[in-house]
């Protein structure tokens, strides 16, 4: 919701959930993150994917960034990850 709605007064407890203990909480700040930071919002993705090395997290995230990285530029992230863990 606050993603759809683009409020960014709630971009810091957006970014906060994107370490949330919860998986589904997690999600929806990777999608909402982007919808209302756009491409700002890579390193917090960065840092998510960096922290949450599980295949659906990195799928979460992978989706959230195909929103905002074409495919041509989604190797270059990759680039950037290759200490840390892949995009499957």
């Amino acid at each position: 919701m606050l993603g759809q709605r683009k409020d960014e007064q709630a971009i810091p407890l957006i970014s906060a959930s994107l370490s949330d203990g919860d998986i589904n909480v997690r999600r929806e700040a990777a999608s909402a993150i982007v919808k209302i930071n756009g491409r700002e919002a890579i390193p917090l993705l960065i840092d998510y994917m960096k922290r949450f090395t599980d295949t659906d997290d990195q799928e979460y995230a992978k989706s959230a960034l195909k929103t905002i990285i074409d495919d041509r530029r989604m190797p270059v992230l990759l680039a950037i990850l290759k200490d840390g863990p892949l995009l499957p």
